[in-house]
């Protein structure tokens, strides 16, 4: 567990999901808001002000003329937003072409099952840790929060037999599926990131779909570990290391059809700033620090005899 000041006892690596949440909370408040996430804010609340994230959070609104490396939010700027933004859009994609299965890997306080429109009988699956689990069923419970979709929340560490558990679930390894990984893989070694795609690849039908994005270690190391740590978490001690390689090529290994998003791309059609820790015209930037990846499986390569 981690030594966190809060009233929620829950694992570090599970404290991240927290500022993803607040992010999608006050992105809700901005008249051009990208997507709304009512239920966020009860997360936030939940944990109490001296969470982790909470203050850099509210630090970040009130100091706006600040040095944007100086703070997590304002460093990373619209990112959480954007690549929000980009998956609900992916996943609308999917359940309009007619996949009707959805796994969240790691989902952390996502609210996705909530708070889009789903077509009837699509199923979505969330895996998480076991107390950030709990933490979330909680909370969904004292909001009388109701899913769109038909959702089952699966707690296991994606480091330990998690594909076993998924389909104990009720997965259906036959029908074409939509993976989420947001957020996730650099949280993981690079075996463990192999192991978990491996088993992804396993249980995907012929049509499945991953979407994914991938943080390299730069942004939260050397120079930029303070800025990192001041959400207060200690992030030399979170990030493993990701894929081991380009993420593209990690896909494409095993098989998936990958295709890179620039992260600036995405702004520009939301008509929203590049992060100014990926901007190559802020001084202390990490140029191609971050990345959006859509893939798609379409069964096991054949060779020619």
């Amino acid at each position: 567990m981690s030594d966190t000041p809060s009233n929620v006892d829950m694992p570090e690596v599970s404290w991240t999901a927290l500022g993803a949440a607040w992010t999608r909370a006050r992105e809700g408040d901005r008249p051009d808001a990208l997507f709304t996430d009512p239920l966020a804010a009860h997360f936030i609340t939940a944990v109490g002000g001296e969470a982790p994230y909470i203050k850099a959070g509210e630090q970040a609104r009130a100091d706006a003329d600040a040095d944007p490396l100086a703070n997590p939010f304002t460093a990373m700027g619209d990112y959480v937003a954007l690549r929000t933004r980009w998956l609900d859009d992916l996943l609308r994609d999917a359940a309009a072409d007619g996949i009707r299965q959805v796994v969240l890997l790691a989902a952390g306080l996502d609210t996705r099952a909530y708070r889009l429109d789903w077509p009837a009988g699509l199923r979505l699956f969330e895996l998480d840790l076991p107390e950030l689990v709990s933490f979330k069923e909680n909370v969904l419970r004292a909001h009388a929060a109701r899913p769109a979709c038909d959702r089952t929340a699966v707690s296991f560490d994606l480091r330990d037999g998690w594909s076993t558990a998924l389909r104990t679930a009720g997965f259906d390894p036959t029908r074409p599926t939509v993976w989420l990984a947001e957020g996730l893989l650099h949280y993981l070694t690079p075996e463990d990131n192999q192991a978990m795609l491996d088993d992804i690849t396993a249980l995907s039908a012929p049509g499945s779909r991953l979407a994914t994005d991938h943080i390299e270690a730069d942004m939260m190391g050397g120079s930029h570990a303070p800025t990192a740590d001041s959400t207060g978490l200690k992030y030399d001690r979170l990030v493993k290391g990701g894929p081991g390689t380009t993420p593209a090529t990690w896909l494409e290994r095993s098989g998936w059809q990958a295709e890179e998003h620039a992260v600036a791309d995405c702004a520009v059609r939301h008509g929203r700033p590049i992060p100014p820790l990926l901007d190559p015209d802020v001084p202390g930037s990490v140029k191609d620090g971050a990345v959006f990846l859509s893939a798609r499986w379409n069964g096991p390569r054949t060779t020619a005899a």
